[in-house]
């Protein structure tokens, strides 16, 4: 009896522990995801399967394993003592388990009750064999019927889970299910024969996880000199293994299997690595000498390695005292700031020395030459990078002096250490003079190869050199056009263009009929020599002669006479803009040549006494500024007020007279004329207020904008009028465009139209600020052309959702844009969607199929990306055809993506037939399912565009590619064609805009929503209490370049303090508050009265508010110094008192009463009336009686100007979050005065402390305030 307690206990563990171990074994899921170290050599561990969880199965299963768990706990397992159940014995596995137990020996002792097994050996007919003396107790026998039945249930589950395919039963379908991701199972194989053919059959189904989970099964139950073994008989489970170890990292576990196996160039890899893991210098440089003096790399096949890494730690010995040096220097300020030149290569350490120390002599440790001396760099790569450095400290004259010192430029003047090309783009990048790059570029022999360098790096008085050694003047002519009206070269063109040797070709090519090829040439303006020299070349001869053939048959009469007249009578600039102009202006109407003739002034002749005159009276009315300037005055200005009175004047004789009447008027040049450079200003002014000055009028050059939309429009926006859309640059004109013009005239009005054409597939951001204003000002606002303003007061702009890809659109986008572009306070003409002209849209597909202008296609959408793709073999498909296809099409005949239709033409990039149509089966917003076919945006933006009779179609530069199709689209049906004209997009840093990525911010808990006051969205602007007023007036500063726009944050920061400054009602507010309480009793006002400010209503005296004041008053904590060491401290300190705003009271300090932590509690203090014997340095706000509010405050969500940048942020934009960028602030106090006009969105100026918003987050308990802006720019930031 006394051995019955136990039994049971052990019974009840045994039935326990031997089931749970059994369904760990059969629904082990992944080896990798944690399986204990503590195995047999041989086999798993069988307790500590931590991968086993009843979700992996199916309800059913589940539900069989719960019920045997259920059972199982009822059972009493609350005690089981080891010697106890060493008393009983029975195998506690089948035993083909422990036959199979005998093909590897076991080098450690299983932990769990299957050791039990092995002590009394000769019990094995039964699984479970209880020695008992009271067999036929009550208890006993209930407990066998427990055990029976869970018996049953566990042989249940068992083949449900061999049903269910939960262990495969062969290697191949193991390999398969783990490299699919399914369930599987190694517990079944165990002998060493099936672990080797088990990675065989890995290796040989090529999925690189499979074979990696395989070894590392191995290397768990298998001793490692067997599992090295079989490592050497299967090499890909080798790199597999290795790759894994290099992975999790795992050094030194990869450096002893490297060295077991013998491969000794890559342990060196693995020590390289480690080595240059290590961050601090000296560090680095002691491991390399210890690796260097024995270990690995003593092994004689790694010398490559071994001299990588002597000379590797070379150079950081030589760069640390360079670095140290350096370093001084900049504390001392005697040297430019620089990155640290530890650890950089030898090319770049050699670059740093250049930029700072080229003038040390080759002795010294920073010199260049010393570096290249050392390391044994070439000559050329010395060179090269002299070079660069030397550009980069625009130091031209050394540049060329490094050149003709070597004789780099030779016999031919072209031996140098890089193409002459690199080298101009780097003398370019840097800001080389035109004149510096022209030397470079007359070591050319080959004109044109001259011309083209010259044109690419705006070297304007060598192109027209060469243009008129090559007597070309229509090309001199194009190359005018490019030139500022005012210029030198312009006027040394004019005066080329006089000479009658410079050939327009194609007049002379129609007017004569050349017997021979020696004839031809010479009308060309060659000589004898050069006309024989060509002869010789019979490929160029007969190149010439084709081309006059075709002049000859291309030429009309008509154009015969026009060149006649342009050629004879058009000699100079002025007359060729003029006759442009004039011919664009008439294209409707006749030609008129006694008018043309007039615009032209051909036949008016200009006199030298007329010239001579006129440019008297320039000169006088400049003369003080002459006088004060002398020949830094800007002449071309001269030059421009002559060409007012004296438009046909002949250049270079207006030149000359300037410069005649200048000489005697300042006499001849002194040697600081002669020198460039500005005046020296006569007072001395701060290197601060100078530079701040410079930086202020460089951005106001940078932006050529205005002040306001209305402002802007009026000034800049230089567009075409209403109808005259053939006079746009490009436009392309047909036989039918006239018609269509005067049709469109007669629909509008002659008012302007435009339209904002947003895609309704997220919120707007501060880009789709510029093109609201841009679209509706235009339409809103005068305009002016040619020094004359049309009124456009009466224009329109439609507000139309490019709603073709229903895939990405959603309600509430739609309704969100339009609210923002109300807020910015635009209000569309009329609302209209792409979606509204589907039908007519379909129609004018079918046209322009039956034109032969589009055919439908079947390539994938793969094989039609990029530039010159595949050409589509479908693309001469008969007509017919493809609109029976396109018909399918519309029908649902045909797969998403298996075809679609094309239009036939190529765009500017390269893209070659672009899609108009193609499939998608997703229901639309506003059709429902009527459409199975969707066009893109290249059908639809011109031909809705056309539809709604839009005069200026004005978009962002990136659409400047599409301007081509947009024309050929319109043209090729025949229909009423805007112009495009393009701006620049508007970029601002520390910011991203993409939808995408404002979603993974999301996600990531980073910011609230879409309108997180930290992002650039309208959504955001308006919460964070940016008035739309700024940002309009914002957008009018960035003008209408089309150059790249990315601007800082603070440009737009400082037009909201501009439209604050003047709208935001002040209040006082203490954010970080200090208690502050009167000692001595004085007649105390109850309230105070507070002018309101800003006073809008000038006319009018200001209005006032009324303040509590009291006995106790909170103060800003910043306010108050115990002891100011800054004498530029104005405020309160113990020895210095201090004004309270509004109030005429002076605080002078008396008591400090600070906590346990040294920090100031409260202040005691006198107060005294102000009078002019103790008026204070400084008055600070305060407020009395005060409630309690939330104030935020933002700074930038990212560290970096371009947080998508990978140069500058490598670990992607969410590395680059300022986790600082939101500071709460639970207890700011505000006046109670405050509380009863403060609405959501009301803005309002804290005196002293900054502009905040009302945020919607606002209770009737607690307001919550954001701050829009501080009151002065923050000057960290920059």
């Amino acid at each position: 009896m006394k051995y019955w307690p136990h039994t049971v206990h052990f019974i009840a563990n045994y039935v326990c522990i031997c089931l749970r171990s059994e369904i760990q074994y059969l629904v082990t899921i992944s080896f990798m995801s944690g399986v204990s170290d503590d195995v047999d050599d041989e086999f798993w561990n069988d307790s500590n399967v931590s991968s086993f969880c009843f979700d992996d199965f199916p309800s059913d299963t589940a539900k069989i394993i719960e019920e045997i768990g259920a059972e199982l706990n009822k059972l009493d397992l609350n005690s089981t003592d080891d010697e106890e159940l060493g008393l009983f014995g029975g195998d506690h596995l089948t035993s083909s388990f422990n036959d199979e137990m005998s093909s590897v020996s076991n080098s450690q002792t299983p932990s769990d009750l299957r050791s039990i097994s092995s002590e009394t050996t000769e019990q094995r007919t039964t699984p479970l064999s209880v020695q008992t003396t009271q067999p036929d107790s009550d208890d006993y026998k209930r407990l066998q019927a427990e055990c029976s039945r869970l018996r049953s249930k566990w042989t249940e589950l068992q083949c449900r889970l061999k049903q269910e395919k939960y262990f495969a039963p062969d290697f191949e379908e193991t390999i398969g299910r783990l490299a699919t991701g399914e369930i599987y199972i190694f517990q079944y194989y165990r002998r060493l024969s099936d672990k080797k053919q088990l990675l065989k059959t890995a290796i040989d189904f090529g999925d690189g996880d499979a074979i990696c989970c395989v070894v590392l099964f191995l290397e768990r139950t298998l001793s490692p000199v067997v599992f090295r073994q079989l490592l050497l008989e299967f090499p890909p489970a080798v790199s597999h293994y290795i790759f894994y170890l290099k992975q999790l990292s795992m050094n030194d576990k990869l450096s002893e299997l490297l060295l077991s196996l013998g491969l000794v160039e890559q342990l060196a890899a693995v020590e390289v690595s480690r080595i240059c893991s290590e961050k601090n210098a000296e560090s680095k440089i002691a491991l390399l000498r210890k690796a260097l003096a024995g270990g690995v790399f003593a092994d004689p096949s790694l010398n490559e390695e071994r001299m990588f890494l002597n000379s590797y730690a070379d150079l950081l010995e030589h760069q640390l005292p360079i670095d140290a040096a350096d370093n001084s220097a900049r504390v001392e300020g005697g040297l430019k700031n620089e990155n640290s030149v530890v650890d950089s290569s030898v090319l770049e350490t050699l670059m740093y020395c250049c930029r700072l120390h080229y003038e040390l002599p080759s002795n010294s440790l920073a010199s260049p030459l010393s570096i290249r001396n050392k390391f044994g760099l070439t000559e050329q790569q010395f060179d090269w990078i002299a070079i660069k450095a030397l550009a980069e400290r625009q130091q031209w004259a050394e540049i060329q002096k490094l050149l003709l010192r070597k004789g780099l430029f030779g016999k031919q003047k072209l031996k140098l250490p890089i193409s002459c090309e690199q080298l101009l783009n780097v003398l370019y990048t840097n800001g080389a003079t035109a004149s510096d790059i022209t030397i470079y570029i007359d070591l050319f022999s080959d004109n044109q190869r001259k011309l083209m360098l010259a044109k690419k790096y705006k070297c304007h008085a060598l192109v027209i050199k060469i243009l008129i050694g090559l007597k070309d003047r229509l090309e001199l002519l194009k190359y005018m056009a490019t030139l500022s009206p005012s210029s030198v070269e312009l006027s040394t063109a004019e005066t080329a263009l006089t000479n009658s040797a410079i050939f327009i070709f194609g007049f002379f090519f129609s007017r004569m009929a050349f017997a021979d090829n020696n004839q031809l040439l010479s009308a060309l303006g060659l000589s004898g020599e050069k006309i024989k020299e060509t002869l010789r070349n019979e490929t160029l001869t007969a190149s010439l002669s084709n081309m006059a053939d075709q002049v000859k048959r291309l030429c009309s009469f008509q154009v015969m006479q026009m060149l006649t007249c342009v050629v004879v009578r058009v000699c100079s600039y002025a007359f060729t803009s003029a006759a442009l102009q004039f011919l664009l202006s008439h294209a409707a109407s006749d030609f008129d040549k006694a008018e043309f003739e007039q615009a032209c002034g051909i036949g008016v002749k200009v006199t030298e006494e007329q010239i001579e005159d006129t440019v008297a009276s320039v000169i006088k009315a400049n003369e003080e500024k002459l006088q004060l300037m002398r020949y830094k005055f800007p002449i071309s200005s001269l030059i421009a007020e002559v060409r007012k009175v004296l438009p046909w004047a002949d250049g270079s004789k207006l030149k000359k007279e300037i410069d005649m009447q200048m000489l005697i008027l300042l006499g001849p040049k002194t040697l600081d004329d002669m020198q460039s450079g500005k005046k020296i200003p006569s007072k001395v002014v701060p290197k601060e207020k100078l530079k701040a000055k410079e930086t202020a009028k460089n951005e106001e050059s940078e932006f050529e904008g205005a002040a306001t939309i209305e402002e802007l429009m009026k000034t800049k926006a230089h567009f075409h009028k209403p109808g005259e859309n053939y006079k746009t640059e490009g436009y392309v004109v047909t036989p039918k465009t006239m018609d269509l013009l005067k049709r469109h005239l007669e629909i509008t009005g002659g008012k302007v139209v435009t339209r904002f054409p947003p895609e309704p597939n997220g919120i707007l951001h501060i880009g789709h600020a510029k093109a609201i204003n841009i679209d509706f000002g235009y339409a809103k606002v005068l305009y002016r052309k040619n020094e004359f303003y049309f009124f456009a007061h009466g224009g329109i702009c439609y507000l139309r959702y490019d709603d073709t890809n229903p895939e990405k659109e959603e309600e509430r986008y739609f309704t969100a844009i339009r609210e923002m572009v109300e807020w910015l306070g635009y209000t569309p003409y009329k609302v209209t969607h792409s979606s509204d002209y589907f039908d007519q849209l379909y129609e004018y597909a079918l046209e322009l199929i039956r034109r032969g202008h589009a055919y439908v296609c079947h390539q994938k959408a793969e094989e039609v990306k990029g530039i010159n793709p595949t050409p589509s073999p479908w693309r001469d498909r008969p007509i017919d055809e493809s609109l029976k296809l396109f018909e399918d099409m519309k029908n649902g005949m045909f797969d998403e993506g298996a075809a679609t239709l094309r239009m036939k033409i190529t765009l500017e990039e390269g893209k070659v037939d672009p899609v108009a149509y193609r499939i998608k089966y997703v229901p639309h917003h506003r059709t429902g399912n009527k459409w199975c076919i969707y066009p893109t945006y290249d059908y639809t933006h011109c031909l809705c565009d056309s539809i709604e009779n839009i005069t200026h179609s004005l978009c962002t530069k990136e659409f400047q590619s599409r301007r081509s199709s947009y024309y050929w689209l319109c043209n090729a049906l025949d229909l009423y064609c805007p112009v495009q004209w393009e701006f620049a997009r508007l970029n601002v840093h520390y910011a991203v805009i993409s939808k995408r990525k404002i979603i993974k911010l999301v996600q990531e808990n980073i910011i609230r929503d879409w309108d997180d006051p930290r992002l650039f969205t309208l959504t955001a602007l308006k919460r964070r209490g940016f008035p739309p007023q700024a940002i309009n007036n914002f957008v009018a500063k960035m003008g209408l370049t089309t150059a790249l726009t990315a601007v800082d944050p603070m440009m737009l920061e400082a037009c909201v303090r501009d439209v604050l400054n003047v709208t935001a009602p002040r209040h006082m507010a203490v954010l970080n508050p200090l208690k502050v309480r009167f000692a001595n009793p004085v007649e105390l006002p109850k309230m105070v009265e507070v002018p309101d400010f800003p006073n809008t209503l000038s006319d009018k005296s200001p209005g006032k508010h009324h303040v509590q004041f009291d006995s106790t008053i909170f103060i800003e904590a910043d306010d108050f110094k115990e002891h100011a060491d800054d004498k530029h401290f104005k405020r309160f300190t113990s020895t210095q008192a201090v004004g309270l705003k509004y109030v005429g009271l002076v605080m002078i300090l008396q008591e400090i009463k600070k906590n346990h932590l040294g920090e100031f509690m409260e202040l005691i203090v006198k107060v005294e009336k102000l009078t002019e014997q103790n008026k204070p340095k400084c008055f600070i706000h305060w407020v009395a009686k005060p409630i309690s509010c939330e104030v935020r405050l933002y700074e930038r969500l990212f560290h970096h100007r371009n947080p998508e940048d990978s140069n500058e942020v490598p670990g992607g934009f969410l590395t680059d979050v300022n986790k600082d960028s939101l500071h709460v602030i639970n207890d700011a106090y505000i006046d109670e005065s405050l509380r009863r006009c403060a609405k959501v969105e009301s803005r309002f100026q804290f005196e002293r402390v900054g502009f905040f918003v009302v945020d919607p987050d606002s209770t009737d308990t607690k307001l919550v305030f954001n701050r829009t802006v501080s009151l002065k720019e923050d000057v960290r930031k920059t």
